[in-house]
């Protein structure tokens, strides 16, 4: 587990979503399977795994945000539905970055162009 203090645009945690992601995919893992981002008023918190997470995590995960106020901003199954809920800004950004990065192909490309 791994927390980070939030910033617009996303910097800090976006660095720790990558770094992640990067050391999953170096070990031939599959991060988008293997992390769970959630957020509060100002910080985001990362749960990284070496396996899958199950159904139940998953659904363990949801309730223990749900019944907190934390907002989902990434799961394996998550639904674009689900984030931006308690904690509302103006934009699900967060979300919508780590879903960019994760699918970016060269990532390279995301990197150059990210503000």
């Amino acid at each position: 587990m791994v927390t980070r203090w939030l910033q617009d645009p996303p910097s800090e945690c976006l660095r720790t979503f990558a770094l992640a992601v990067t050391a999953l995919e170096r070990l031939g893992l599959h991060p988008e399977q293997q992390i769970v981002a959630y957020r509060g008023y100002n910080t985001i918190t990362f749960l990284i795994k070496k396996e899958q997470f199950t159904s139940e995590e998953l659904e363990e995960i949801r309730t223990f945000t749900a019944d907190r106020a934390f907002d989902l901003v990434y799961t394996p199954d998550i639904n674009p539905n689900e984030v931006n809920q308690y904690n509302i800004l103006p934009s699900p950004i967060y979300f919508q970055s780590f879903q960019d990065l994760i699918i970016a192909n060269p990532r390279s490309h995301f990197y150059s162009n990210y503000p």
